[in-house]
């Protein structure tokens, strides 16, 4: 019998230091917080984390991590069935484990970090790095300001420089929730669009929580260059457009090419979908580093990226 297997997302993002200069690797700063700070686990903004497995030195220059969050004695629901199933319930933790909110992998070498989530969002994943370096305390000061960039995928690039673009389509509609939740400032620049387009556009709480509720509403908004106009010209305008696609969130940008042609953001960016090992809820976090081992080596042989 086939073992059972769920598909992810290995996503490729380089670390870098744009408020300091911060002359180290992630991979360094990191090997070494470890060694210095035993207990791994860190709160979160909806649970706590840690480090659940580790593994380095093959090849040196590679750091794996395995990363596991929960909420502290969260129950989990439940669907009794049979004849005389009774309503739904909830199953308590028992006293040594709390049920998995969510987990995902990392592979650090120097500075390339390869992300694998699976229930963890990956900007929580890059969070609890930045929160694992603090934790570390004033060696890692400098290295814990770090931030995770995409990269754009060499293969789109010329498509787009000879293309040239002309619009960007902006879905907000994934974000509706947020608008319940003001004080919960998004991080991303799409995030704060949407949140902000809600807010002005919709003042009554009442209207809010219902379209924060309802699955057939949703929100575009379109930057659009309109070249019989003064101002931008295509040349400035592309880069700019290419900037807010790469860093917004997976299939919330379309770009629009001056032919028509669409590209979504999973396309612009290094990233590779992949079948690992089903592990109960989650995924084998061992199938998970030998597939990001390949796809980095893949990566460098390809001319990607640069070691």
């Amino acid at each position: 019998m086939k073992q059972a297997e769920k598909q992810r997302t290995i996503s490729y993002l380089r670390a870098a230091w744009p408020a300091n200069n911060y002359t180290g690797t992630l991979q360094e700063a990191l090997e070494a917080c470890l060694q210095s700070v035993p207990d791994t686990q860190l709160d979160l903004r909806d649970g706590r984390a840690e480090v659940r497995h580790q593994r380095s030195g093959a090849p040196p220059s590679r750091l794996f991590l395995h990363v596991a969050a929960w909420t502290e004695g969260e129950a989990m629901s439940t669907v009794p069935h049979g004849r005389d199933s009774g309503d739904l319930d909830a199953q308590e933790p028992g006293d040594d484990f709390d049920f998995l909110d969510g987990d995902g992998m990392f592979l650090i070498s120097r500075n390339d970090c390869l992300l694998t989530p699976s229930g963890l969002h990956p900007k929580t994943m890059e969070q609890y790095l930045r929160n694992l370096l603090s934790k570390g305390g004033g060696p890692f000061e400098r290295a814990r300001m770090f931030q995770l960039l995409p990269i754009a995928d060499p293969q789109v690039l010329p498509t787009l420089r000879a293309e040239g673009i002309k619009a960007v389509d902006l879905n907000f509609g994934q974000y509706m929730a947020t608008a319940t939740a003001p004080e919960a400032r998004p991080e991303t620049l799409i995030e704060r669009l949407g949140l902000d387009v809600v807010l002005n556009l919709f003042t009554r709480e009442e209207d809010r929580r219902r379209l924060a509720e309802a699955e057939n509403v949703s929100a575009k908004l379109v930057v659009k260059l309109d070249a019989r106009k003064k101002g931008l010209t295509p040349e400035e305008f592309s880069p700019m457009a290419q900037e807010i696609a790469e860093n917004s969130p997976d299939d919330a940008v379309e770009l629009v090419t001056n032919t028509g042609q669409r590209i979504r953001h999973g396309a612009l960016v290094l990233r590779r979908p992949v079948r690992l090992r089903a592990s109960a809820k989650t995924v084998s976090h061992n199938h998970a580093w030998e597939e990001m081992g390949s796809y980095l080596d893949a990566l460098v042989s390809s001319g990607a990226i640069e070691q």
